[in-house]
């Protein structure tokens, strides 16, 4: 097990201010699905703006665990914890200095030929201060800058979906935390 069972609870029962990003992409929900599921084609169709290599730890159907190694050689340890087929999935990661964060991907149909993907952080690094000492740094400065990952993150899947093309490096533009 990666993660810390008490650092789990706070996340999963008493976060607050999760950061999320969505976007419409105009494909079917089951290509979507199909998209972000399959953790092969994170290799292959290169969706990611700031990913430099991908690695499967082991991906069965009670165990899915894998590696994203970033631009800056940043390394993250994801393991799956809830899988609702077609619907989307929820993870916890892990990053080399035990920062640990709940990711929750979800996928809904707008109509038979568009849905949507929306991820959503649930970070806890500032849960353990008084309110109005970490208002200030979420707000200013952590919101925006996952935000901006995260909109690189949608829009690369976007992208690639609708293309067929491999998402670029920093094709979003560079982020502080991920890039070179």
């Amino acid at each position: 097990n990666y993660y810390h069972p008490i650092l789990m609870n706070i996340m999963e029962n008493n976060f607050k201010w999760p950061i999320s990003n969505n976007c419409d992409i105009s494909v079917s929900k089951n290509v979507l699905w199909e998209a972000i599921s399959d953790p092969f084609k994170l290799e292959i169709i290169k969706p990611h703006p700031y990913l430099k290599s991908y690695n499967i730890i082991t991906w069965n159907e009670n165990d899915k665990v894998d590696e994203l190694v970033y631009l800056n050689e940043r390394k993250i340890i994801r393991t799956f914890s809830n899988w609702d087929e077609g619907n989307g999935y929820s993870l916890y990661t892990k990053d080399e200095e035990g920062k640990q964060t709940k990711v929750v991907w979800e996928i809904s149909s707008i109509d038979s030929n568009k849905s949507n993907l929306k991820i959503t952080l649930f970070m806890p690094y500032l849960q353990k201060y008084p309110l109005f000492v970490r208002w200030v740094p979420h707000f200013l400065f952590l919101r925006p800058q996952m935000k901006k990952y995260l909109n690189s993150v949608v829009n690369g899947f976007k992208h690639t979906i609708l293309t067929g093309e491999p998402t670029k490096r920093n094709q979003f533009g560079k982020h502080r935390w991920f890039s070179q």
